[in-house]
């Protein structure tokens, strides 16, 4: 989200660089396409465009783009799907891959299973009802540190039980 940005951007702007830090298309308090037929609205050929068109609204040419995790596979693409709008790309906890000779969730599904996070929520609505069914909990999960030594897992329902 571009919250997490806040801290950067606050030195971008001490450093005289001007930044910007948008969510993309369906996060944060963005109004994206709603509903099961808005789902391929969110692919890789509209969300490039989606930093393309924030380029055009800011009267912008060319940008610098930073990404990280979902963000840096997005920004990778910038630069081949309009080549014209980047100054540079930087990745961040994502390399740059070609790409898959066959469908991504394909490939996941195979080598990491049905409870891989990315695969078990191609489920239309299923990723919203888990994680709002208790933010506070879904939110400890993703951004607490990891725990010390091995730990049992049962998909999403493992829950830290002392003083993780």
């Amino acid at each position: 989200l571009a919250f997490s940005w806040r801290h950067q951007l606050k030195a971008c702007e001490a450093a005289g660089v001007w930044a910007i830090a948008p969510d993309q298309r369906g996060y944060g308090l963005t109004e994206g396409p709603k509903g099961q037929g808005a789902v391929p609205e969110y692919d890789m050929a509209h969300r490039p465009g989606d930093l393309v068109g924030r380029l055009d609204h800011l009267g912008v040419d060319k940008a610098i783009f930073v990404g990280h995790d979902w963000g840096g596979i997005v920004v990778w693409q910038m630069p081949l799907m309009h080549p014209t709008r980047n100054a540079a790309v930087v990745g961040l906890n994502t390399p740059y891959m070609l790409r898959a000779p066959v469908d991504p969730i394909a490939i996941m599904r195979a080598r990491m299973g049905e409870e891989m996070y990315i695969v078990h929520f191609q489920k239309y609505g299923e990723a919203d009802a888990i994680l709002d069914a208790n933010v506070r909990r879904a939110f400890d999960m993703f951004m607490r540190r990891p725990l010390a030594g091995p730990v049992a897992s049962a998909g999403f329902s493992t829950e830290r039980t002392g003083d993780e």
